[in-house]
């Protein structure tokens, strides 16, 4: 087996795979490489039978995955891999089913969940969206696929802490929003930066903004939310119980916005006009 160790946010998890999944690893999280004593362990094996082949993610039937958890650990099976992951004792073991050229895909899915699952119970959440940094404040783009939050933060001309999967450490005197290295079209940043605003971006022919009322932005952000986009957590209801209750603190401290824009760098003037 072979170690490395990756850092998300203030969080190093020493992951044993063997040379070929830590090569691809090193390769998608340069600048997130640490050698600082770890927080969490995983272990990403290849199954007995684990079959060499290109992947075609479109075809996969996410909905047949089973993710059966309580407040100690989560049980995960699908088509790709099979996953244990220990809540309280900081470690998970992942087997693969399939490996490739593509195999990153895979193992970013699960050092998502890994971390998402378990840095819950520290007050840090996992949100599908992009984010800038800008005079040490950062400004947050939610929405869905496709509403244009790898672009606009492009369009910013800002540090990109990351355009797809940004993490978020929901304390009551201030929220923190960190780069990870489950970047998507553009490459992440490992800093980090205060959270000054966020917006659900709309393409338009004209700008403006519209304030959320917090009973209103509540559901937007949960369908943003890693874990909750994912899981079913019906039967776990003190995990979602704790997911609520971080949101709606985020809500209290962060003002939300609906945003029309056209495809240009006017509604990033005007931010950081308004000092949102």
């Amino acid at each position: 087996m072979t170690e490395i160790s990756i850092c998300v946010g203030e969080k190093t998890a020493l992951i044993n795979s063997n040379e070929f999944i830590s090569k691809v690893i090193k390769l998608n999280c340069e600048g997130f490489i640490s050698t600082k004593s770890p927080e969490l362990n995983i272990e990403i094996k290849l199954a007995q039978n684990a079959k060499r082949k290109s992947i075609n993610f479109d075809e996969i039937d996410f909905t047949k995955e089973t993710v059966e958890s309580d407040n100690d650990s989560v049980n995960i099976k699908s088509e790709l891999y099979l996953g244990y992951i220990d809540i309280k004792g900081n470690n998970a073991n992942f087997e693969l089913n399939y490996f490739g050229e593509d195999v990153w895909q895979i193992i970013k899915t699960i050092l998502l969940k890994t971390f998402s699952f378990i840095l819950v119970k520290e007050d840090i959440l996992f949100f599908h969206s992009s984010a800038v940094a800008h005079n040490n404040k950062s400004y947050a783009f939610l929405g869905l696929s496709s509403a244009g939050k790898s672009t606009h933060a492009k369009l910013t001309g800002a540090k990109i802490l990351n355009d797809d999967m940004v993490m978020f450490h929901i304390e009551r005197k201030e929220i923190t929003t960190y780069g990870t290295p489950f970047g998507g079209d553009y490459p992440p940043s490992n800093s980090s930066a205060r959270l000054s605003a966020i917006f659900f971006p709309k393409k338009s022919d004209h700008l403006e903004f519209k304030k959320i009322s917090n009973i209103d932005v509540v559901p937007k952000i949960v369908q943003a939310e890693f874990i909750s986009m994912t899981t079913e957590l019906k039967k776990n209801k003190l995990i979602l119980k704790k997911i609520l209750s971080l949101i709606i603190i985020l809500v209290k401290q962060v003002n939300c916005y609906n945003m029309k824009s056209e495809k240009s760098d006017e509604f990033w003037k005007s931010i950081k006009k308004s000092e949102f």
